[in-house]
């Protein structure tokens, strides 16, 4: 169950195995994100800032390059801000979905269009190892369907949970039934209007406000500070958010450049040992020292063409 979640919320960029696993540290990661409504593609930008082997030792060292030199060389192996890391190709998850029922086999047919376009590391002005994929998502529409029925699914199977209604501590009788009743009619939870994207959540106004002030108190008390700034990253981005009788709906819209652009740092992380000699002795030679802004401005300009 954990893994076909992983991978559907995983194939549309909002998150399998993880890139940044106990083999890596990444100081931070960044993804600019553009659908292109005409070609009915999502562009993802993704950049890894200070990537190291998470310990110091030569037997790191080894186990970490062996996590990156697959995805320098094309493995559909990445990690996406605050949505996790995913492996497209990991033959667990394709037997996994290929063995199960028609929506898990519609979701691997989607993943399979799933490519990356680009990869590359260089070195920063700081000396840090960093890297960069372009990925590219075809027939988004059909992977919006997919993710709604994923989602709907999901919330059908939570609700038979001993745990729900602990876990939705916040919500009120009257929203737990919209919930499930959403989930078990097709609820369109996301929807995609022009390049705008549009996230719809059954709920009556009463639990609105209580989510609300939990979510300030866990801020003003340094709790769940993962989710915080989730939270505060995606907010940069909403253009409306209306609260209706018994429904809440965000719209979220790209900046001038078309591009959605998110960013997580990783906090309290140390470095660990280099791999830069590694994939020199490898044949992977990083480029630079130069700025990053020369890959995020290629592609922008790329995707400006494009449109």
């Amino acid at each position: 169950m954990k893994s076909y979640r992983t991978a559907v919320l995983g194939a549309l960029a909002l998150f399998v195995v993880s890139l940044a696993g106990c083999s890596l540290t990444i100081e931070e990661r960044e993804v600019f994100a553009r659908p292109d409504v005409e070609r009915d593609e999502l562009h993802l930008l993704l950049l890894y800032r200070g990537v190291t082997a998470s310990g110091q030792g030569e037997a790191d060292v080894e186990k970490a390059l062996g996590d990156v030199i697959p995805v320098l060389e094309g493995r559909r192996r990445f990690d996406v801000s605050h949505w996790g890391g995913h492996d497209l190709d990991d033959p667990d998850l394709v037997a996994e979905l290929s063995s199960g029922d028609e929506l898990d086999v519609e979701t691997l047919s989607f993943l399979d269009g799933i490519t990356v376009a680009e990869t590359g590391s260089w070195i920063d002005e700081a000396g840090r190892l960093c890297g960069y994929q372009v990925i590219r998502i075809k027939n988004l529409s059909r992977g919006l369907g997919l993710l709604n029925a994923g989602i709907s699914r999901l919330v059908r199977d939570w609700s038979r949970e001993d745990d729900f209604l602990e876990e939705t501590g916040p919500l009120d009788d009257r929203s737990r039934e919209l919930l499930v009743r959403a989930a078990e009619n097709g609820y369109p939870w996301l929807r995609l209007e022009a390049a705008d994207i549009v996230l719809r959540i059954p709920i009556t106004s009463g639990s609105v406000e209580r989510v609300q002030r939990v979510l300030i108190d866990g801020l003003a008390e340094g709790h769940d500070a993962d989710i915080h700034r989730w939270i505060v990253d995606h907010l940069m981005h909403v253009r409306e958010y209306r609260v209706e009788k018994e429904e809440v709906i965000f719209r979220f819209t790209a900046p001038v450049t078309g591009a959605y652009r998110l960013c997580s740092p990783t906090i309290g992380a140390e470095a660990g040992g280099s791999l830069v000699e590694g994939l020199r002795e490898r044949g992977f030679e990083p480029a630079g020292p130069f700025r990053e802004e020369a890959i995020v401005s290629s592609f922008l300009a790329r995707e400006k063409r494009q449109r």
